[in-house]
């Protein structure tokens, strides 16, 4: 297996993303597919009663209209569909999916969000895997309960993987209650994206680098802290890999444009409070603007700032607490740096961007500050430890900078 890899493969090579077009017209596909799902399930239990009745028994009228062939190629798109959903929402490893068990459903915990359990071992420092508990929505909750049905599982009985043959196929399989194996598992996802269109071979890994490129640019939740830890990385230097690859343009492009455009404009014409480091510069900037234009008109602006964008003078990063908004050769002052000329995201703290010359936040970011405050507070106030004491402190003022800034 070693040599077909790397005959195959190159030098420091990463799996390819799967480019927002074709990752969204999939899922988008796959969703319409699970809406859908309640008949495609019926006529699957309906053929499988059929098969145990006697020979030449009448076909039943649910059926008519459909051969055993569309049955089944039916039921298994649907299966498809439900595997690429929990790979794309999950952001999970192929064999994270393998290791879940029917006894993980979702249940509802205190909050009223359904929980899913499970198991993570390529990371983990145990033999027996680290367990996990990830939210799931709505979309993907009956997802797992369609796979329940279409594996024929008795959930008031039932254990062992949850991801298993399809009780269609049983037949096929002498080892229905093992969890799919890779082949499976790739026929399942293949046949879907053939059926949605889609022209590039898509595999497993593809759906956890595009969970990871549209998490970092979501643009109030980019975190890579947070990414990291829902990755189930040991290291953040892993996370990074997955948020700087170089098909990370793709996930930028026309949406991050927009955003960058949204914040100057609101910021120059104040429609909206800005605080950060930043907004000393962002006041200068609408100052100047307005002393070259006696009348300063919404379309001015917008042409002002859109020609800033296309020459590449501003870019933008977003974190939950702000943005990292950089103006032409500024990165190097940026206070995560590490190497003096590029901002280093993984090196990104609360005390690094309230003192960064490019960090700019707006109103909705006021409620972050206020709660850092209140929580370093508790510490500083609890704790025995001097140490903890300073660092508790050194918050404190880093994110009452912070709000200050914003005129609070």
């Amino acid at each position: 297996m070693r040599k077909a890899v790397k005959r195959v493969g190159r030098a420091d090579g990463r799996t390819r993303t799967l480019e927002p077009e074709a990752f969204f017209s999939l899922l988008d596909y796959c969703l319409s597919l699970i809406e859908d799902a309640d008949g495609a399930v019926a006529r699957a239990e309906a053929y499988l009663a059929y098969r145990d009745l006697p020979r030449r028994s009448p076909w039943p009228e649910v059926l008519n209209g459909w051969s055993a062939k569309q049955i089944i190629t039916e039921a298994r798109l649907t299966y498809g569909a439900c595997i690429v959903l929990a790979f794309s929402l999950l952001g999970s490893r192929k064999h994270q999916l393998a290791l879940l068990d029917v006894c993980d459903l979702p249940s509802r915990g205190a909050s009223e969000d359904s929980i899913l359990a499970g198991r993570v071992s390529k990371t983990s420092n145990g033999p027996g895997g680290t367990a996990t508990a990830q939210p799931v929505i709505g979309e993907l909750e009956r997802a797992l309960r369609i796979v329940v049905r279409l594996t024929g599982v008795d959930l008031n009985i039932g254990t062992g993987p949850l991801f298993r043959c399809l009780k269609l196929d049983e037949g096929l399989n002498s080892k229905v209650e093992r969890a799919l194996d890779t082949n499976q598992v790739y026929r399942l996802i293949t046949n879907v994206a053939k059926a949605a269109d889609i022209k590039i071979v898509v595999r497993p890994h593809m759906f956890r680098r595009a969970f990871s490129m549209l998490y970092v640019w979501r643009y109030e939740l980019g975190d890579l802290q947070h990414l990291s830890r829902f990755l189930h990385h040991n290291s953040l230097s892993h996370t990074i890999v997955y948020a700087q690859g170089d098909d990370v343009s793709v996930f930028m492009g026309d949406a991050q444009r927009e955003l960058a455009k949204s914040i100057m404009e609101r910021a120059i014409t104040g429609q909206e409070p800005v605080g950060g480091s930043l907004s000393a510069l962002l006041r200068r900037l609408a100052t100047r603007l307005r002393s070259q234009i006696s009348l300063l008109r919404s379309d001015q602006i917008d042409d002002w700032i859109e020609s800033k964008l296309t020459e590449g003078q501003f870019t933008l990063k977003a974190a939950p607490h702000g943005y990292c908004l950089i103006l032409g050769s500024r990165g190097r002052r940026s206070m995560c740096s590490t190497d003096g000329r590029t901002p280093d995201y993984g090196n990104r703290t609360d005390e690094h961007c309230a003192a960064c010359g490019n960090f700019v936040f707006t109103e909705r970011s006021r409620q972050y500050w206020e709660q850092r405050v209140a929580a370093h507070e508790q510490v500083a106030k609890t704790t025995r430890l001097p140490v903890l004491r300073k660092a508790a402190q050194d918050a404190i003022a880093a994110a009452r900078h912070a709000l200050s800034t914003l005129g609070l």
